[in-house]
């Protein structure tokens, strides 16, 4: 057993940083795309959210969906505020798959040690 297997080294981090940003921009993308609930994540940072959901039809068999972001101001305005909510969701979406991978090596290595202190604590058998 090797001592490089009991740290997390820069390149480690590096590849689970772009990992956890595509794997929150998949998120906030598609997945807000497909159930519009999953930005109400971001509701803590900025406000009360409204999804708006309109259907459409502008061609014989053809149909679509635009999704909207509304949120309120001081004043009681409404303002669309899409991009930034999405983005927001894409930030809070991130730093939580990150946390998941960085927590997942965290206990490997935890499991690691164990294992090695377990292997030393044992008695030789002949």
């Amino acid at each position: 057993m090797t001592n490089k297997n009991l740290k997390i080294d820069k390149t480690y981090i590096i590849w689970i940083m772009i990992v956890s940003i595509f794997c929150g921009l998949m998120v906030a993308s598609a997945g807000i795309a497909i159930y519009s609930p999953l930005v109400k994540v971001a509701e803590p940072v900025v406000g009360n959210i409204r999804i708006e959901t309109v259907d459409y039809s502008y061609k014989p068999g053809q149909r679509g969906t635009s999704i909207s972001f509304y949120l309120t101001d001081k004043n009681g305005i409404e303002e669309d505020r899409t991009f930034y909510t999405g983005f927001i969701a894409f930030l809070i979406y991130s730093v939580i798959i990150f946390l998941l991978f960085i927590s997942y090596r965290f206990f490997y290595i935890l499991r690691i040690r164990n294992v090695k202190n377990y292997e030393a604590a044992l008695p030789e058998i002949k």
